[in-house]
């Protein structure tokens, strides 16, 4: 009833002076609440995924509205509530709910920015190139932990970083900084007894997922306090569904995927073991869940790959595009697959054509550039995004591209990285704990 229906305002629009419609047009609003609309949209979104919704549905601004406004504590209001997002005030603008932490400004109001922030502005306003293009730029330093890196993730409004380290802490720090320097810690949190290994943020709720090998730790950034602690024995990796979702995916030494639902304080809602055909236990290395949240990619360290069909928790497919242990997973919703390992190679699979054990085991696409194993890969647009030896290389299908990092812009081993999707900008973590922001 709620993602079949029109918008209320399409409703005022029936023919007025009948008694009967009227009655329909007060059952439909009584029936298009903000606890039936979350709970439908959040699962439909799980079903056929979150870019069927909006393409199939009418009224589907309406609903995500309804469905926002169901998280306590927010408010919309008209001036803050979703704009459409196809049409002429869409722009093709990433699509995004307004965050009640405080917003950060457009890089188009540009009188506030100095020193590099200014040149990184004027150099995004004249470039006529939509891939990604490494500066050499140092914008921002980060200080605070005391140990390795092991963790990235900046926010969905690109306001926030997170990091984890082998210190056992988690650094929220900000990012809306408009002058070259130190930047900002905002709020250390310590609640960990072992080194983070994975970190996540669910945007739909504000909250912080960080792991160690002994729990998993869920923290309300409203409320900056835990709002539920998980056990994760054995636990190596951590994802997340997307948006519309509070579920948290980790995977196990004992090739085992957990699944958590954040809103749930009593454990586990579902865990599957996987099967792989090398070996009965394999260590997963890396994990990631698709955008449309309806499948779920795990590499393990024999370097197979595995496709699991998270409604009904069927493995899809298994293939081998490496010989060692899987660093990192990137999936596109189109059933694109890039991925890492230690035998310095980077490959991209489309696993529904992917060819099995039993066929053979070579990618679609291989890139052979590197020396030593890939510390962080990122995925814009067309552009793949990966850093490795102190070199950031960019692979599109305009051509690939490769960077040194000069001395004066980082030092140290880096241990991770991430990259902002709207700002273009580097997040590169050293194994002494210090963060660079570069662009």
């Amino acid at each position: 009833a709620v993602v079949s229906t029109q918008s209320t305002g399409d409703v005022d629009c029936l023919s007025d002076g009948s008694k009967k419609e009227r009655i329909i047009q007060a059952q439909i609003e009584s029936c298009l609440a903000p606890e039936v609309a979350q709970n439908t949209y959040v699962h439909l979104c799980r079903l056929i995924g979150q870019e069927t919704l909006r393409r199939t549905l009418d009224n589907i601004d309406l609903i995500e509205v309804l469905a926002y406004m169901d998280i306590p504590n927010v408010e919309i209001t008209n001036e803050s509530a979703p704009k459409p997002r196809y049409g002429s005030e869409s722009n093709s603008a990433p699509y995004s709910y307004p965050s009640p932490l405080l917003s950060c400004k457009p890089l188009d109001q540009c009188d506030s920015l100095r020193d590099n922030w200014r040149r990184v502005w004027e150099s995004s306003v004249t470039s006529t190139s939509d891939h990604f293009s490494f500066k050499h730029v140092f914008l921002q330093q980060f200080t605070g932990h005391s140990d390795r890196i092991n963790a990235l993730r900046v926010t969905d409004d690109e306001c926030f970083l997170l990091s984890g380290s082998k210190d056992k802490t988690v650094i929220l720090w900000d990012l809306r900084a408009t002058n070259t320097g130190l930047g900002g810690k905002i709020k250390r949190f310590e609640e960990h007894v072992r080194p983070v290994l994975g970190l996540s943020y669910l945007d739909y709720s504000y909250t912080v997922v960080s792991m160690d090998t002994q729990q998993t730790i869920c923290t309300d950034l409203e409320r900056q306090k835990v709002v539920a602690k998980y056990d994760s024995k054995n636990a190596v990796v951590l994802t997340n569904l997307p948006r519309a979702s509070n579920r948290i995916i980790q995977g196990t030494s004992d090739s085992t995927l957990r699944t958590f639902d954040t809103r749930v304080k009593d454990g586990v809602v579902m865990e599957w073991k996987v099967a792989t055909p090398l070996r009965s236990v394999q260590i997963i290395k890396a994990l990631q869940c698709d955008p449309t949240g309806t499948w779920v990619a795990a590499g393990f360290s024999s370097g197979t790959i595995h496709v699991l069909d998270l409604r009904v928790g069927v493995m899809m497919h298994a293939f081998r595009p490496h010989q060692q242990d899987v660093t990192n997973i990137i999936c596109s919703e189109n059933g694109d697959v890039f991925t890492s390992s230690n035998d310095t190679n980077v490959s991209v699979c489309h696993w529904k054509r992917a060819r099995t054990f039993t066929e053979g085991n070579q990618p679609d696409y291989k890139y052979q550039g590197y020396r030593d194993g890939v510390n962080g890969m990122c995925l814009l647009d067309d552009d793949l995004i990966t850093c490795a030896n102190y070199r950031i290389t960019t692979i599109s299908p305009a051509g690939n591209s490769t960077t040194k990092l000069r001395s004066d812009l980082f030092r140290g081993g880096v241990s991770a990285m991430t990259v902002s999707p709207l700002n273009k900008l580097v997040v590169l973590g050293s194994d002494s704990g210090s963060l660079r922001l570069l662009s």
